[in-house]
């Protein structure tokens, strides 16, 4: 009974100092910065090629968003960071479903992960109909009566992030608005802007962070579709980066196409797998890497330098050149490997890259829930054959805590991998990340990389077009 006091009397002690930690530093920046909401500090539009959007199309977009900023104006600026203190209550319920979140104590992949947007994607498709309407509500719906952790919350349980389902029903989560008759862009870059600076603003739902559903209490899986003339749709599909990484979010999508297409689909799998590969976390990591973010959201608010996104299509012929003039001893190059390797060469740091860990571990299947990766890592600048290796081999996890508490990194993700949106005649025919998703450098400088359609590489990126031109294969890379 002596030691269970003793070990709650130092459990309730080390609370108290985190809490005092972090107010300290929500005082630096409410006092010193002015600056309440984290969102809010980061806000900057995306940028295609060399145009800037117009002031009406930015007015348009900020006005979409005045709901979600009032909402995260409402909490301190570290709402952003652990959840409100009124919202976030704990949730005791023997229903919630525990998800592998990279929750683990300490883990700094907990400080990003945490705070990323959704996994979300945008896709321009043809074939719509009342009839492809009708088929695609009972898809989701089947899905998430085989998944009831799509219909749920994120709440609180023993300190651990969890789902408690049944907490919102499918008028909720899937929504089918008209909107603008305006006419069609042909080119594939162009439809990408289109997407986001003409169609972007009609798009209202907004996940947030994990730890800023936790706060409000909102969904974790939301779908909105646009109809557009001449049987065109837009499709906006996110889900929480709480429950699902890259590749679940893949499985997710295959399951939806399977439902539309009326053929039989499996429930996924659910819970907390021990992931022995990874190394020992650094004890209270949070206290290095999370005043580093915060420092640099101090930078970016004193110089009003913030980090905005820039969008360049691949050049096949000449990244297929430089695939075969590169690859030394490596028997094979992807385009990754070469994109990786030339954002490097522009982009700071150290290059981080997700892996992947699903089939290479007892337990973590391809339908299993959670997010199931590892962080591998290196200088590749220049050098597509070394991220080849880093990511071919069977390596634990590199964290990089000296990188990250310097910010001298940068996060490079492919979403290639992921399922498009087809059946019962519905074909995507063009598809983007989604906003908030397009943001890996509104803290962290960073790229995602996504086949646009078949033939189309797209490389959204936290450079200019004068930082791209400094790169040696980026100069060859960019189509223009």
């Amino acid at each position: 009974g002596e030691q269970a006091c003793q070990a709650a009397s130092e459990q309730a002690a080390s609370k108290q100092a985190v809490c005092a930690f972090e107010l300290a530093w929500e005082r630096v920046f409410v006092d010193c910065l002015g600056c309440k909401s984290l969102s809010m500090a980061t806000q900057e539009p995306v940028l295609f090629a060399n145009a800037a959007r117009s002031g009406e199309e930015m007015c348009a977009a900020k006005a979409s968003k005045v709901e979600q900023t009032h909402m995260s104006q409402k909490n301190s600026c570290f709402a952003y960071f652990r959840g409100s203190k009124l919202a976030a209550q704990s949730e005791d319920s023997p229903a919630v479903i525990a998800v592998n979140s990279c929750n683990m104590p300490h883990n700094p992949a907990v400080a990003f992960w945490n705070h990323c947007s959704p996994v979300a994607i945008r896709n321009l498709c043809s074939g719509w109909n009342e009839n492809v309407h009708m088929r695609l509500q009972a898809a989701i719906q089947k899905v998430i009566d085989q998944n009831p952790i799509f219909t749920g919350k994120l709440v609180q349980k023993k300190s651990s992030l969890c789902v408690l389902p049944g907490c919102y029903k499918l008028k909720d989560l899937f929504f089918v608005t008209e909107g603008p008759s305006v006419l069609m862009p042909s080119g594939t870059l162009e439809r990408v802007k289109f997407m986001h600076q003409v169609l972007g603003p009609y798009f209202k739902a907004d996940l947030g962070t994990g730890l800023q559903q936790l706060a409000v209490a909102s969904p974790v899986f939301r779908m909105e579709v646009l109809t557009l003339p001449d049987g065109m749709a837009c499709i906006n599909f996110a889900i929480s980066h709480s429950l699902v990484d890259g590749a679940g979010f893949h499985h997710v999508i295959t399951l939806i196409n399977d439902a539309l297409q009326e053929k039989d689909i499996t429930p996924m799998k659910w819970g907390v797998v021990e992931q022995q590969f990874r190394k020992r976390n650094l004890k209270d990591a949070r206290f290095f890497v999370l005043p580093a973010t915060w420092v640099e959201l101090a930078k970016q608010k004193l110089t009003r330098r913030r980090l905005s996104l820039f969008s360049f299509v691949v050049d096949a012929e000449k990244c297929a050149d430089l695939k075969k003039s590169l690859k030394r001893d490596s028997p094979y190059l992807s385009t990754n490997d070469v994109v990786v390797a030339a954002l490097a060469e522009v982009l700071p740091g150290r290059t981080i890259v997700p892996k992947s860990t699903r089939k290479k571990v007892p337990g973590i299947d391809a339908h299993m829930g959670g997010n199931h990766f590892i962080a591998v890592g290196g200088r590749f600048a220049g050098d597509p054959v070394a991220v080849r290796k880093a990511v071919d081999v069977a390596a634990e996890e590199a964290l990089f805590i000296l990188d990250l508490v310097m910010q001298k990194k940068h996060i490079v993700s492919n979403m290639s991998f992921f399922a498009r949106f087809e059946g019962a005649g519905l074909v995507t025919e063009v598809r983007c990340g989604s906003e908030p998703c397009d943001r890996p450098g509104r803290l962290w400088p960073g790229a995602f990389i996504m086949d646009a359609d078949r033939e189309t590489t797209l490389v959204t990126c936290t450079m200019d077009a004068k930082d791209l031109a400094r790169g040696k294969l980026l100069s060859h890379l960019v189509r223009h």
